[in-house]
Formats: C-alpha cells, structure tokens, sequence
C-alpha cells in the first residue's frame, strides 16, 4: 500500500493505472541506463560549451532540466548539481510557473514542486518555497471537484513526510479557508451558481482533511 508521500508523487496528468511501474525490475534497469545516457550527454554538452558559456547558458540549462523532471517524473542524479548550483534561479522559475500556466495546467507545475522538494534537493530547495507558499497556494492551487482529491494527497504528503515547517502548513489552510471564503462572499452577490459550486470545493477539501486522522496535527490550532 503506498503511502501519502507516495501517492503525492503521482503524475496528476495521467491515470494511476499508467503510472511509471518502479517495481519493476526491468524498468528500474531501462530508468537506470536512461540516466547514465543522460548525465554523460549533459556532461557532454557542458564541456563543448567551455566556461565562458556557462553563465549565459545556465538559465536555459535548469529550465531544460525542470522540463526533464516533468516528462521523467523524478529528479535524477545528474540534476542535482545544476540544481544546486541554481537553487533560488529554479526556485523562482518553478513559481512563476505555478502562477503562469492555465488553471488546467496548475496540478502539474505544483508537481514538479513537489517533486523537487521531496527528492535529494528538497533540503536545499524547501526552505526557499516555504515564505511563499502559504499565498501561493491560497491564489493557484485551484482547488475544484476534479482536484480536491490530489491537493489533499499532496498536502498530507507534504504534512507526513514533514517537508516544510508545521507553521507553513497552517498558513496554507488558513490561507485557503480566507481565499474560499472571499470566493464565496464575491460569487454569492454575482449569483452565478455554477462559480459558488466550485468555491466549495476549498471548503469541502478542508473538510476532508479535517477527517483525515493522519493529517489531525496540521488542522488544530
């Protein structure tokens, strides 16, 4: 059975069923040759490029490889040094994302978050998404009945797996009940009915977080 932090690891764009088999002997020897193939042609390209490129190049360099963690769903070995050396150019890149894409597209950027702080860089990289987190989430986690289920693994993945500061995580929930309430206070004068169903969905998830008996220490006050 997997574990909340495990299932917050899950690829909010595909079905469970399809996910990547880690179990998988076969796969785990074809991920492992992907890697070594790819550090050797990173490493590669690097050295062609020579030292006065380095800087010029560093942007599209960690952009390329947030692109990778996305399609590979995982922070490989041979990121972690570029991600190091550009913690709070990615950490920026990553939020920026988050705020940027359609709402259709948020769950995704909030996984490679997630992602990243739940891999080797998370030490490095959680301290910088925390003092922003809290009224990024309130503004683009958009937290529908289609998603409600997925940020809820994800903050209970987050709360388990002790990611960022029990403090931080209170903040998201209070910041979340503020931003549903104001949606619920605008779209209640405007009448429009299929909005003020949506803006339920914050209240609903928080509900069921409160009801969650593994997750109870992050909703007390």
């Amino acid at each position: 059975q997997k574990s909340s932090a495990d299932v917050s690891r899950a690829d909010p764009t595909e079905p469970e069923a399809v996910h990547r088999g880690r179990g998988d002997e076969h796969d785990r020897h074809t991920r492992r040759h992907g890697q070594q193939q790819r550090l050797h042609e990173h490493n590669h390209t690097r050295s062609d490029a020579g030292p006065s490129a380095d800087s010029a190049n560093s942007s599209v360099e960690f952009e390329t490889i947030v692109a990778q963690i996305s399609r590979l769903n995982e922070v490989e070995d041979w990121m972690i040094p570029t991600l190091r050396e550009n913690t709070r150019e990615v950490t920026e890149y990553v939020e920026r994302k988050i705020e940027q894409v359609p709402p259709e597209d948020k769950p995704q950027a909030w996984h490679i978050m997630n992602l990243i702080v739940q891999s080797d860089v998370g030490p490095d990289f959680a301290p910088r998404f925390a003092p922003h987190l809290p009224k990024l989430a309130a503004r683009y986690m958009y937290i529908t009945s289609s998603t409600k289920t997925w940020y809820m693994k994800l903050l209970r993945g987050w709360w388990e797996a002790k990611i960022f500061p029990q403090q931080t995580l209170l903040d998201i929930r209070r910041e979340l009940q503020e931003a549903m309430q104001q949606k619920k206070e605008k779209e209640g004068s405007h009448g429009g009915q299929e909005r003020a169903h949506q803006s339920h969905a914050p209240e609903e998830a928080a509900t069921g977080l409160r009801s969650k008996p593994s997750i109870a220490g992050l909703l007390q006050k």
